[in-house]
């Protein structure tokens, strides 16, 4: 993610720009949409958000809010960045 907005779950939560989101809630993460469509379902609840920080994987506990606000300002996804190996990417970082 490129940015974390101030005072939102998302910084309550331990998020920080740099962040590599693997997985929300035991859902895979592979897109912008995935994030929005996975924590609007989840709104109220807490939810498990694993990471990749430091080429550590990291489990953090956020609980979205009802606001129609932005938490976090997307990165570049993995495929975006390595293309189909974006998949192979993610098992292999989460593996360090």
């Amino acid at each position: 993610m490129r940015s974390v907005d101030s005072n939102s779950p998302a910084e309550q939560a331990g998020l920080k720009a740099g962040d590599v989101v693997v997985r929300v809630n035991s859902i895979a993460v592979s897109s912008g949409t995935d994030w929005t469509k996975t924590i609007h379902d989840n709104r109220g609840r807490p939810v498990p958000v694993v990471v990749i920080r430091d080429k550590q994987e990291q489990t953090l506990t956020l609980t979205p809010d009802s606001k129609k606000r932005s938490c976090v300002i997307p990165g570049f996804g993995l495929e975006e960045l390595f293309g189909e190996t974006g998949q192979y990417t993610r098992e292999l970082l989460a593996k360090l």
